[in-house]
């Protein structure tokens, strides 16, 4: 339909893939990685390590910036379901294997052509010390540290509308679990939560959340 998505590796990335009787694996090394969709860069890594084996995936990176619409994501989930679609997938097959850490991951989330679209939100999150662990259909992601930024034609202040930290461990853990009827059972604990928001920046982030919402629901 006209959508393209691309993955780009940076020079001096290198890619090593083999099988064997025991099974097939791939490591994946690379100063810079970037995954776009329509031309833009949604998501850009730098010093990315992956190595993937036995239905087992680790992966690590300095930084990971993500800088995306719905509608880029919507090209993206498109070309990807267009590559690998649902019937290629092994009925039955336990779910695989991940663990990623990131040193610090920047997200800016907006809606409309651009960022001085005067209908948009525009949200910029920074997380540090992220971690996710995910085995048979269970998830937590843990976060040293968050600050979230009203950045819409709205905003009226320049600092974090929510801040999230702590003076040891985690300053956000967030766990999925399925439940017996097959959805998920999502539960966030967090250390300590400092909010500094006006009406703009309330919006904005509502607005961010019903738009980027996995059901496409309100906020």
């Amino acid at each position: 339909d006209g959508r393209v998505a691309a993955l780009a590796l940076g020079a001096g990335s290198r890619v090593a893939a083999s099988s064997d009787l025991k099974g097939a694996t791939a490591r994946i090394s690379a100063p810079s990685l970037n995954v776009e969709a329509q031309g833009e860069a949604v998501v850009a890594a730098t010093d990315v390590v992956s190595d993937t084996g036995n239905g087992k995936t680790t992966a690590r990176a300095r930084a990971v910036d993500v800088r995306a619409s719905p509608g880029l994501l919507d090209t993206l989930r498109a070309v990807f379901e267009g590559v690998v679609p649902s019937s290629g997938i092994s009925e039955g097959a336990p779910p695989p294997s991940l663990r990623a850490e990131v040193g610090r991951v920047e997200a800016t989330l907006w809606e409309g052509a651009d960022f001085g679209d005067s209908r948009a939100f525009c949200i910029h999150a920074v997380f540090d010390g992220v971690a996710l662990a995910a085995e048979g259909g269970r998830a937590v992601v843990r976060v040293a540290k968050a600050e979230s930024f009203s950045r819409g034609p709205r905003a009226t202040r320049d600092g974090p509308a929510l801040a999230l930290n702590a003076e040891t461990g985690e300053a956000l853990v967030v766990r999925a679990t399925p439940d017996e009827d097959g959805g998920r059972v999502v539960e966030a604990v967090v250390a300590r939560l400092l909010v500094d928001a006006d009406a703009a920046a309330i919006a904005d982030h509502r607005a961010c959340c019903a738009a980027f919402a996995p059901s496409g629901g309100g906020a």
